[in-house]
């Protein structure tokens, strides 16, 4: 099984530490996962190509340099997509 995921993470060690987790797990099921990383709310927000097929999200609750949090980006993109 394929599965399209969305990391929305402002910290690479966090994001590192997430999408590792994910591989492992993925591969000890036998699925085969396509990850892509978005380090802010506006890349994510301006990724319609990928979030129309995307699977699973993971978002960051709290983004640095942002004036949203991840709950807002993600009720953006429930109600966009």
């Amino acid at each position: 099984m394929k599965i399209n995921i969305a990391i929305l993470e402002d910290d690479n060690a966090h994001f590192l530490q997430l999408s590792q987790g994910i591989s492992k797990w993925a591969a000890e099921k036998g699925h085969i996962v396509i990850i892509h990383h978005f380090h802010t709310a506006v890349d994510i927000l301006q990724s319609d190509d990928f979030m129309k097929i995307c699977d699973l999200l993971f978002s960051d609750i709290e983004l640095q340099d942002s004036t949203q949090n991840g709950i807002s980006v993600c009720i953006q993109l429930r109600d966009n997509h």
